[in-house]
């Protein structure tokens, strides 16, 4: 379970806030899963998802362009790397399902538990990407990084410079 944060001491330590939120966003699409109602539709579903899975895509490619390239020699910086690529192929193929599924237009059973079970396992795949990073890459850059450099990455995370609405993270 995550700790709670009361206070940053470093930079780099807002993470833990921008992990809170994504979480939430996953708890979100958790609901609305469970909340698929046989004979229903997917739109409340597909908007929490496309909500999630945005997020989190944004917050990987932040991590990928602007934080691992200072720490790529180190190891929970490569085991990152995997967790990562094991997060987002889950969200890959949760989105090829839905995409399969958009052709019906109402929800069945069988779509229902799929559904739900893809978001189990992908939610179970976050907590531990997000704990590892928060566990053992949260203190390496406390060590490596100067509070400056932290600061910088920390704007890159939060801020989207590629989005009409730069501050939607």
């Amino acid at each position: 379970m995550p700790q709670e944060i009361t206070n940053l001491d470093h930079p780099i330590d807002v993470m833990y806030l921008i992990h809170k939120a994504i979480r939430a966003e996953a708890r979100r699409t958790r609901q609305a899963a469970e909340q698929l109602e046989i004979g229903g539709n997917f739109k409340t579903f597909i908007n929490a998802f496309y909500q999630w899975a945005t997020a989190l895509g944004y917050h990987e490619e932040a991590e990928y362009k602007y934080l691992i390239p200072h720490l790529s020699q180190s190891l929970p910086a490569r085991h990152n790397e995997t967790g990562h690529k094991e997060l987002l192929e889950g969200l890959e193929e949760l989105q090829i399902s839905l995409h399969e599924e958009l052709g019906r237009t109402i929800v069945i059973p069988r779509t229902q538990r799929q559904l739900f079970g893809k978001v189990i396992n992908l939610l179970i795949a976050q907590a531990d990407l997000l704990e590892e990073e928060e566990d053992t890459l949260l203190p390496v850059i406390r060590r490596q990084m100067r509070p400056e450099q932290q600061l910088e990455i920390t704007r890159r995370l939060l801020l989207d410079p590629d989005s009409e609405d730069e501050r939607w993270m």
